[in-house]
């Protein structure tokens, strides 16, 4: 969802709990606190969204130049050659009639 759609809808919804809150009669002094607390969760969610800087930034991205580690000159082992597979011998399959050529006759 598009974030103006979004402010858009969030907007609807505190004006209805508003409305709501305005009309409730006298003694739901509870479910005016909890629709209060909605309506500020919903302004609260409209402010993040009008604001999109990030919460946090990552750690690893923050560093500093005391803690880059030194680089050393160090030998670099000369690559192991790589051993490659012999291609596997496979056994083929005999036909039909070779097969009739291998069998003994029966007499």
């Amino acid at each position: 969802m598009k974030v103006k759609k979004a402010l858009r809808r969030l907007d609807h919804v505190e004006s209805l709990l508003a409305d709501v809150m305005a009309q409730l009669a006298g003694n739901y002094h509870d479910v005016k606190e909890l629709l209060g607390s909605a309506k500020a969760d919903v302004a609260r969610a409209v402010k993040m969204l009008e604001d999109p800087a990030p919460a946090t930034k990552p750690k690893a991205a923050v560093k500093k130049a005391s803690e880059a580690p030194k680089k050393t000159a160090t030998k670099k082992k000369a690559a192991a050659p790589k051993k490659t597979a012999a291609p596997k011998k496979t056994a083929k399959k005999k036909s039909a009639a070779a097969k009739r050529k291998a069998a003994p006759k029966k007499t």
